[in-house]
């Protein structure tokens, strides 16, 4: 049986829901193309593994982060999303600071190709 490709907007969901939620790194491969660009203020960082890599060095810090998307929107292979982050840990340590931000995604043949971050803050300079 072949496989259906998923509609940008539903990568995009699987992307918090599945990989970074559900902590499920398989996703990394099926979700995002292998030459992806990821743009975040002053960083890019290009390709899967760095990728990949630079989520582990986040969740290391903030383990038990937890994404909400707020909204979400697509336009063709373009999906918009405005989500905000929660941490158990960092609420009951009395640390009361807010993580949110705005992701632009370009999305081709059920992968991700492009991605920009506008985010409140860097995590790891500011809950570590």
């Amino acid at each position: 049986m072949e496989e259906k490709t998923l509609t940008p907007e539903h990568v995009v969901r699987k992307v918090f829901d599945g990989q970074l939620n559900a902590h499920h790194k398989e996703l990394v491969e099926k979700l995002w193309l292998q030459d992806v660009k990821y743009h975040e203020g002053d960083l890019t960082v290009v390709g899967r593994n760095k990728l990949e890599s630079l989520i582990e060095e986040r969740r290391g810090v903030l383990a038990d982060l937890h994404y909400e998307i707020d909204d979400i929107f697509s336009d063709g292979e373009k999906v918009a999303v405005r989500w905000h982050g929660k941490s158990p840990s960092l609420q009951s340590s009395g640390h009361n600071r807010k993580y949110w931000g705005i992701s632009i995604m370009i999305v081709r043949d059920g992968k991700i190709v492009e991605n920009w971050e506008s985010v409140s803050q860097k995590p790891l300079e500011n809950f570590a």
